[in-house]
């Protein structure tokens, strides 16, 4: 019977390291997978802030030709309206000259 006893705890005592070795190992699979799991979803968050970040820089710069473009039509404007004043007074100074000099007929 001691022998028995010893057979049995030799091959318990060895059974331990091998069934830890294997749950350490399935354990480190399911990290593994994890982790890459993980990093896919990282790339992924990461190509969407590139997406957003260009986004943003191309309404920026639609942003800022908006604003340009209104200034130019805020110039253009008053510069019409000058031209349209001088025309108005050039008419008006020649309806007073008109009505100023006397019909000789």
């Amino acid at each position: 019977m001691n022998e028995v006893v010893f057979i049995m705890l030799s091959g318990l005592l060895l059974a331990v390291p091998v069934a830890v070795k294997y749950l350490l190992a399935f354990q480190t699979r399911a990290l593994v997978l994890a982790l890459k799991s993980r990093e896919r979803e990282v790339q992924h968050l990461v190509a969407q802030l590139q997406a957003i970040e260009q986004e943003t820089r191309v309404m920026g710069r639609a942003v800022r030709n908006v604003a340009l473009q209104r200034q130019h039509a805020h110039a253009r404007r008053s510069t019409l309206s000058e031209r349209l004043d001088y025309v108005r007074r050039l008419g008006a100074q020649s309806e007073a000259e008109t009505a100023a000099v006397p019909a000789n007929r």
